[in-house]
């Protein structure tokens, strides 16, 4: 395999986010322990579909461990559609979330919907299953 030189530009824009259950049932999903989302991501030009979980805890707790994993699932992605398929080495990425105050402002809402999820138990506490940016 060759060896990859250069640095390429890589910048990333979340445009939409679906909440999604793993089980037939997110009830049985959110016992468990765990929420699921897709997140639709725009990798310069390339539209990219990352699958994520992220283990219930405080609202802010899973905000963080949401954002601070999309950025490296999504260069892995990209690398994966780019340059592996064409067996080529992938280059250093310089990655930038552009929008990651707007997409950390619109999760916290359905972070915090999830923790009054778990308080009361009633699911209607959780309408937002779907984030466009």
């Amino acid at each position: 395999m060759k060896k990859a030189t250069g640095n390429e530009k890589l910048v990333l824009k979340v445009t939409k986010v679906l909440r999604k259950a793993k089980n037939p049932q997110l009830v049985q999903d959110l016992k468990e322990g765990y929420i699921y989302f897709d997140i639709r991501i725009d990798a310069n030009g390339k539209p990219l579909v990352i699958e994520k979980r992220v283990r219930l805890d405080k609202p802010e707790r899973m905000l963080e461990k949401f954002t601070t994993k999309i950025v490296p699932m999504a260069e892995e992605r990209y690398k994966e559609l780019k340059y592996f398929v064409a067996d080529n080495p992938a280059p250093e990425l310089a990655t930038k979330l552009e929008n990651e105050d707007e997409l950390k402002e619109k999760m916290l809402v359905v972070f915090e919907e999830v923790n009054q999820y778990m308080k009361t138990g009633n699911l209607s506490s959780m309408p937002t299953s779907m984030i466009e940016l």
